[in-house]
């Protein structure tokens, strides 16, 4: 089953991208295949955390516009072998709604099985 673990605070510089970087790693060292969705838009920082900001490619705002799905954004994570990443978009989505951020959690709890979020949001799954 999948679990979703939502970091959040209503002020920025409060260490939630820290806590979940930290947490998603931990998680996937114990052998929970995880993943870390960044939904602060416009201040991403989790690809930079993590060690992967070259390597990405596609990013929520890309599946969110429907130019690619899940797995194309997704990016792996090489310090873990079972944790990745789907980075926050660079620039603020205007046109975001609750539906289509509803439908993009629920593809992602179908992949994988536990998740955290700033509101970054980790899915993860016992192996």
């Amino acid at each position: 089953m999948s679990k979703i673990i939502a970091v959040t605070s209503g002020k920025g510089g409060t260490g939630k991208s820290s806590i979940c970087a930290g947490l998603g790693y931990a998680l996937a060292k114990q052998g929970n295949r995880t993943l870390i969705i960044e939904l602060d838009f416009g201040l991403r920082c989790m690809d930079i955390m993590l060690g992967v900001r070259d390597v990405i490619q596609h990013d929520l705002g890309n599946v969110l516009n429907g130019d690619c799905d899940i797995y194309k954004a997704t990016t792996q994570v090489k310090m873990a072998s079972n944790l990745s990443i789907v980075c926050a978009p660079r620039i603020h989505l205007l046109n975001l709604t609750l539906l289509s951020f509803t439908k993009f959690v629920k593809k992602c709890v179908n992949i994988m099985n536990i998740s955290s979020s700033t509101l970054p949001l980790v899915l993860t799954q016992r192996i």
